[in-house]
C-alpha cells in the first residue's frame, strides 16, 4: 500500500530528535513529510543536545509545525508532555543516540523528549545513529532488545558516510520511511480510538 490510496493529511506525527549528527536531516524530513506525503500536523521534541545541530527557526522556516524544546514550552493543560503524546498518532524517534536508547529501555524519562516518549501509546518507530563500536556494546544490544520487547519497533543503522572520517562506516540512521508510512497509513484506515470497525 502506497500513500497515494490513502489520505495522510489527518495524521498526527511528533518527531523526536536526540543529539546525533544526524539531526541535520530533520529539516529535510519535515519537508518530505509535507511534500511527498502530506503530513503537516507534526510537533518536534528537540533534546538539548539537538539543539546543538538544529533549532526552531531552522525548522519553522521549513514547515508550519510546533516545536518543544524544553519544560517551558509545555504550559499545564493539554499541551503537557502527556498531551503531546496522546495527541500523536505515530511517534517517530529520529535520530536515536545511545543514551536516549538506554534511557527508553530502562523507563527513565528526565527529559522533555523521554517523558514525551514514555507517555505515548501509539506506534513508536526509533532510529538509532551510532558508531558500530557503539551498537555492538553488549549493553547497547541489551537496551535494543528490551525496546523491542517493550513494543517499540527499532530500524537499525546502516553504512554511511562518517562525518568524522570521511569513511563508508556502519552507523548512519537506517531507512526509516517504510516502516512510518505503513504506520501512518494504518492510523488512517483503521477505526479512531474508541471506535469499533463496521
Amino acid at each position: 500500500m502506497t500513500a497515494d490510496r490513502v489520505d495522510l493529511s489527518g495524521a498526527r506525527l511528533v518527531v523526536g530528535v536526540s543529539g546525533s549528527v544526524a539531526a541535520l536531516g530533520t529539516p529535510h524530513l519535515l519537508t518530505w513529510l509535507r511534500a511527498r506525503l502530506g503530513v503537516t500536523d507534526v510537533c518536534v521534541v528537540l533534546s538539548e543536545m539537538a539543539q546543538r545541530f538544529v533549532t526552531r527557526e531552522s525548522l519553522l522556516a521549513v514547515a508550519d509545525c510546533t516545536v518543544v524544546t524544553g519544560w517551558s514550552d509545555l504550559p499545564p493543560g493539554a499541551r503537557s508532555h502527556v498531551g503531546i503524546a496522546a495527541g500523536a498518532d505515530v511517534l517517530l524517534l529520529m535520530p536515536a543516540t545511545s543514551n536516549t536508547v538506554a534511557k527508553l529501555a530502562h523507563g527513565i524519562a528526565d527529559t522533555v523528549l523521554t517523558a514525551v516518549i514514555a507517555a505515548a501509546t501509539c506506534p513508536v518507530i526509533v532510529a538509532p545513529s551510532m558508531s558500530e563500536a557503539t551498537w555492538n556494546k553488549p549493553a547497547t544490544r541489551r537496551n535494543v532488545a528490551q525496546l523491542v520487547a517493550d513494543g517499540y519497533q527499532v530500524v537499525e543503522p546502516k553504512d554511511g558516510l562518517s562525518t568524522s572520517t570521511s569513511d563508508v562506516e556502519f552507523g548512519s540512521v537506517g531507512d526509516f520511511r517504510e516502516p512510518l508510512l505503513r504506520a501512518l497509513i494504518k492510523t488512517r484506515i483503521a477505526p479512531a480510538r474508541g471506535e469499533e470497525r463496521p
